[in-house]
């Protein structure tokens, strides 16, 4: 069999199209496209029709998923869903609209290839969308058409005729669902119905892109429960799973029970291959500069990943571990005997279980946390010692067995603080002599902060960076380059932000932020103590940085593609790699030996309780499960919260129809009474509406607010957690609403509790006029105020957020008022100037302006 080139096996030419006011750019595919991406899309387009793929690759990103969607659309005639990762540094880089962009640039050098296969969002259904409710539909399929620069006349052609709705075509569905077990019920719904414009019998889905896979999969229990839940779908759909940093058992899994080929391009494959080096560098270094930006969007790699990676090291100051590792195995064991299914307090157990594997890799010493725990359903806030009393207080309703093993695991996880709270202190000289993970990053960062580049100081948990700084502030002084930041936002900075910059980790990296790895910093410092922390993190940098028998593996995987094709002796891959196993052949048949060694000494031992035996993968699996878990509790306290609503008759102004609204009392909606004078509008909750009024509701749904649609569209370099952001104002409005006091009695009981605002701010906190807080402190009173244990334990975190969000709306603000303006009084606006996110915002406000009758 013949490996055909990707460019034959479609039925016409392709390329990209980008028109701009002054020039226009055209990419002619597969010329001008890397090599690497080219022999990506030849493997692919070859083998999809009878095999499932894997593609490795060290990016969040998977670039070319418009042009892997297309190849399968156009050869197969089925349509293409792809699980798209939504992170990025600015709006071009985040799925949602980079994916639908760059699809609409993609030309046949005669015709647009949208026409053909357009890009939908798969949207849950709203309560009152009674016709697909009627045949038992819950999804529907919602098309969002990036044309900005289109005249007037060109986009009413296009719906007039029903190009881009047209059902007869195979469609490019885009699902930015983070959550697997809803992604895993929806697509069990929409690949059993054959829904004319769903999932239609004549153009049905036959392709499923995920892309960074490693941000579902990132425990072997979650991707087994995957692979059984695939199986039982009984589909013929194919799979392509991009991985960023998998680690090899996962991949051995995949292939074994689910007929997975593998193209293996990791880091070390990137860094080692001198032929792959070769040939890419020459393509970077003669790419027409003027097409580079067009080209990222589709190419798969970029030229920085294939050098060396020499900046990353382990701090050289092993720190001491005491008793921590004993005291961790011993946890660990104890856990391993709790019937967990039938805990009864869930919430606790998983907290405990989350806190054993972040005692390790934390910035500040842990007496300096204080976490969030459930005492009799209500949130209190307290210290580990507290939250480990409070739990073994509880432990009278559980079941014997787990009582027992419950309260000896905690006993454990206790001493484990102990050992490490009771070590020197920063800025108390006369605390101890020993010296923990906390207090060596501070004086590394001492050092750090007198030279002139970034220091960026990696956390893990979010609410570690406002406390690090306290501590440098305190015992640095005031320094301009140095940057405690959680690692969710790290990863969402530009690597313009990163280039020339230092960053500092405390130990083994949670498995979706590996890739920061590989972002161009000038050097990577990762501190760890001595034993099991050390043993785990170079076990981490040796899958990532150099396992020969790893790669050997991989090399192995494409070689058995390449033989089905009678290419795998002539492949300057495969022989780069070859030459290179050669010449350490006998070192790696030695490591063999050793392992095998080890192999059979741990066979033949009895149970150690302290671990020894404890690899990266079962270390991250179980750290990783207990993060799922706590966010999961977290997400459904706010989620399953029921509010008491206000009835309202709107009339829509678009179109005069009239309907009826339930809006939620601790909801604020954009409102104004004047259509010739925006300036006044402001944010009021139902309550505060009179008829005459005018509300916006964004999609139809009245618990989407303008300020989530802000977020939604927001080019920032950050990720927003709307749960925090919303939670603070949904209680409170709550409290405000039941506990019938006035404006005036909650301002009494503000001040009571150290508060200095004036009462016409907190009336308007009270009414929902306003985004939150100007200050972190004053969001702590009003958790203490409502008595609520999650407020005062995050407000700190909910605080980063909504300074966030202030800054993304304030920026949009004028336009977005100058829009809404344009929507009601016709006044002209020129739709062009506008940029990606803000024609979105657009078009998603032009139907939801109502006048309550």
């Amino acid at each position: 069999m013949v490996l055909k080139k990707w460019s034959k096996v479609i039925r016409s030419d392709m390329g990209a199209y980008y028109p701009e006011k002054d020039n226009e750019t055209i990419l002619k595919f597969p010329k001008e496209l890397s090599p690497l991406t080219n022999f990506s899309l030849d493997i692919f387009s070859n083998v999809i029709s009878q095999k499932n793929m894997i593609i490795n690759f060290p990016d969040f990103k998977l670039y070319p998923a418009s042009l892997f969607a297309y190849i399968f659309a156009d050869k197969f005639n089925q349509s293409v869903y792809i699980l798209a990762d939504e992170r990025g540094d600015s709006l071009n880089s985040r799925s949602k609209f980079s994916l639908n962009k760059n699809h609409y640039l993609l030309c046949n050098y005669r015709e647009m290839l949208f026409h053909f296969l357009p890009v939908f969002y798969l949207k849950k259904l709203k309560e009152n969308e009674e016709d697909y409710q009627n045949n038992s539909i819950e999804y529907k399929l919602s098309l969002e058409k990036y044309l900005p620069r289109a005249i007037h006349s060109f986009k009413k052609k296009y719906t007039e005729k029903n190009v881009l709705n047209n059902k007869f075509h195979p469609k490019f569905i885009i699902d930015t669902d983070n959550k697997l077990y809803s992604i895993k019920e929806k697509l069990s719904q929409v690949l059993k119905t054959n829904d004319e414009y769903l999932n239609p019998k004549e153009y049905p889905i036959g392709f499923i892109i995920i892309e960074n896979g490693d941000r579902f999969f990132h425990s072997f229990g979650r991707l087994e429960n995957f692979v059984s839940w695939f199986k039982e779908l009984d589909s013929e759909v194919k799979l392509l799973i991009h991985f960023n940093n998998p680690y090899l058992d996962y991949v051995k899994l995949l292939v074994n029970e689910l007929d997975f080929i593998v193209l293996p391009l990791n880091n070390y494959i990137l860094e080692n291959n001198e032929y792959l080096k070769s040939i890419s560098k020459e393509y970077f270094n003669n790419v027409d500069s003027n097409k580079f930006e067009l080209l990222n969007r589709y190419n798969l790699d970029s030229n920085f990943l294939f050098a060396k990676k020499e900046n990353i090291s382990i701090y050289n100051q092993l720190i001491s571990s005491g008793s921590i590792d004993t005291y961790f195995g011993s946890a660990y064991s104890t856990f391993k005997k709790i019937d967990v299914d039938n805990v009864y307090n869930q919430y606790s157990l998983h907290k405990s279980r989350e806190l054993l594997f972040t005692l390790y890799n934390l910035t500040i010493n842990p007496s300096n946390l204080k976490i969030s725990f459930k005492l009799n359903k209500k949130w209190i806030k307290g210290s580990i010692p507290h939250f480990i009393q409070n739990f073994k207080s509880m432990l009278h309703q559980e079941n014997q067995k787990n009582r027992f093993f419950i309260h000896s695991f905690l006993d454990s996880l206790s001493n484990m603080y102990y050992e490490l709270t009771n070590c020197k202190r920063v800025g108390e000289d006369l605390s101890y002599s020993r010296k923990a993970k906390d207090y060596i990053l501070f004086e590394l960062l001492e050092k750090l902060s007198k030279t002139d580049e970034n220091i960026f100081i990696g956390t893990y948990m979010d609410t570690e960076p406002i406390i690090l700084n306290e501590i440098l502030e305190k015992g640095i002084g005031s320094n301009n380059n140095l940057f405690p930041i959680n690692m969710e936002m790290l990863i969402q900075k530009s690597d313009s932000n990163k280039e020339g910059s230092i960053l500092v980790l405390p130990g083994v990296l949670p498995e979706v932020f590996t890739s920061e790895l590989f972002k161009p910093y000038k050097e990577i410092i990762i501190l760890s103590y001595e034993g099991n922390n050390h043993r785990f993190l170079q076990e981490q940098l040796d899958s990532l940085f150099g396992n020969i028998l790893e790669e050997k593996q991989y090399m192995s995987y494409l070689k058995d593609v390449l033989d089905e094709f009678d290419e795998s002796e002539n492949n300057e891959i495969l022989n780069d790699f070859n030459e290179r196993f050669k010449l350490i052949e006998f070192k790696g048949e030695r490591t063999d030996d050793k392992i095998e060694i080890m192999e059979q000494d741990n066979n033949g031992s009895e149970e150690n309780i302290f671990s020894v035996d404890l690899h990266l993968n079962e270390y991250m699996d179980e750290w990783e499960k207990s993060k799922s878990n706590l966010n999961v509790d977290i997400s459904n306290m706010v989620d399953q919260k029921n509010y008491d609503t206000i009835s309202f008759k709107l009339m829509n102004i678009q179109d005069n129809k009239f309907i009826e609204k339930k809006l939620p009392i601790n909801k604020s909606y954009l409102t104004f009474d004047n259509i010739y004078n925006i300036n006044d509008a402001k944010e009021l909750k139902p309550s505060e509406l009179k008829s005459g009024d005018y509300i916006i509701i964004i999609d139809n749904d009245e618990k989407k607010s303008l300020l989530n649609l802000v977020i939604e569209l927001s080019n920032f370099n950050f990720i927003i957690n709307m749960d925090l952001v919303e939670y603070w104002k949904l209680e409170f409005l709550n409290y405000v609403e039941s506990s019938n006091l006035k404006y005036s009695e909650i301002y009494n009981i503000y001040c009571s509790n150290g508060g200095d605002k004036t009462y016409q701010t907190v009336m308007q906190w009270c009414k929902g006029e306003i985004l939150g807080p100007q200050s972190a402190k004053d969001l702590y009173i009003i958790g203490k105020i409502i008595n609520d244990g999650f407020i005062m334990d995050n407000y700190i975190s909910i605080f980063q957020q909504i300074v966030l969000i202030r800054t993304s709306h304030r920026l949009i603000g004028r336009k977005l008022k100058k829009m809404i303006k344009s929507i009601l009084t016709d006044e002209y606006l020129d739709v062009s100037s506008l940029n990606e996110n803000e024609y979105l915002i657009y078009k998603n406000i032009q139907n939801g302006i109502y006048k309550i009758v």
